[in-house]
């Protein structure tokens, strides 16, 4: 994100105009017989009235009303750009584990297949699912008492809509559902119940190790409480909703099984790159910083729109308030009252035009 609005250009267009309509009243009064000193002081004049100091408060008002709100929130925007950047958004993008926390997520049931150990097996899911990150991360790691060794070689082979291939310290790891083993000619044994197990917001996750299977897995997936409500929140705000995610598990279906309102589109969206779900940033010039909760976070997303609507109201009384300046200055330079004009009453029609600025910030934010 650049972290610049468009409205920052306003000042740029408007003090070459200013200063050059002041010059054309010094070059017109002079040409109708004004003394000079008469037409250099119309034109000060013109410019002390005419310079856009509401302009300055164009942008940094909005945002610092916004942000007093979202200080209740732990939210905050960063930048002068991030209301036009995320009024016009269309999409929002959340990792898997805002809509399945780990703590929500539970394994039920576990089925080894040959002589390969299910400590052994539960070891390598750790390891696999520490680097792919997810709900899982916490779930294996707490089953080896956070013992997870660190594996010395690991990259993702293949990320299916319906399961993973991880190449681990030399040997290749198929982890996802039964039709993803299937074809990759893996394979896979059913049991009575399977079905309905994954009917009912459940996983059944085989793990088939160099093409072999040594295990299958019933995890228990529930959305996080909150959820619900989130989806009503984008769909008033007109957003669609995308979750990041390298869980094998996870998919469209599963998630729209699981919540009640299915007005708010929903697509799950499978990372090739365990940090393309979470992405960090040491710095960032814009955007929306929350450190509360995804509900605060729509409830900050939502100012975009009022940040934005006060800013062109205020750019308007900018426009307004400049233009007004121009004729009050020109009919007091015909009428040959500028005389009686300075700064001080120019400088009080500056303060004058600051007040609906003010007003606006404060009761449209």
């Amino acid at each position: 994100m650049t972290g610049r609005s468009r409205f920052e250009d306003l000042y740029h267009f408007l003090l070459p105009v200013i200063l050059g309509v002041g010059a054309v009243l010094i070059a017109a009064m002079v040409f109708l017989g004004n003394g000079a000193a008469e037409a250099v002081q119309a034109g000060y004049v013109l410019w002390i009235a005419s310079i856009p100091t509401t302009a300055f408060f164009l942008l940094p008002l909005p945002l610092a009303w916004a942000n007093r709100r979202g200080k209740k929130v732990s939210a905050a925007f960063i930048g002068n750009g991030v209301a036009d950047e995320y009024s016009m958004a269309s999409v929002l993008t959340f990792a898997d584990t805002e809509v399945y926390p780990s703590n929500l997520v539970n394994v039920t049931g576990f089925k080894n297949f040959g002589d390969y150990r299910i400590d052994l097996v539960i070891t390598d899911l750790a390891m696999i699912f520490g680097y792919l990150g997810g709900p899982l991360e916490k779930v294996f790691r707490h089953s080896v008492d956070g013992n997870v060794p660190d594996p010395k070689s690991i990259r993702v082979i293949e990320n299916a809509s319906d399961g993973i291939c991880v190449a681990m310290d030399g040997r290749y790891f198929y982890i996802g559902k039964r039709g993803y083993l299937r074809r990759r000619e893996i394979k896979t044994f059913t049991d009575q119940g399977d079905e309905g197990y994954e009917n009912s917001v459940g996983s059944v996750m085989y793990v088939a190790i160099d093409r072999v299977p040594v295990a299958k897995l019933y995890i228990r997936y529930r959305v996080n409480p909150r959820f619900e409500q989130l989806l009503k929140d984008l769909h008033r705000a007109g957003i669609c909703l995308g979750i990041k995610t390298m869980d094998p598990n996870i998919t469209t279906d599963m998630v729209l099984s699981g919540v009640r309102f299915k007005k708010c589109p929903i697509a799950v969206l499978k990372q090739d790159d365990p940090a393309e779900v979470v992405p960090e940033s040491e710095h960032d010039s814009s955007g929306i910083v929350c450190n509360s909760s995804l509900h605060n976070f729509l409830q900050m997303f939502s100012l975009c729109d009022k940040v934005r609507h006060t800013t062109r109201c205020n750019a308007l009384v900018t426009m307004i308030s400049v233009l007004l300046s121009f004729l009050a200055v020109s009919f007091l330079a015909v009428t040959g009252e500028i005389g009686s004009y300075g700064v001080l009453q120019a400088t009080m029609f500056q303060l004058c035009c600051q007040v609906p600025v003010w007003l606006l910030s404060l009761f449209m934010i």
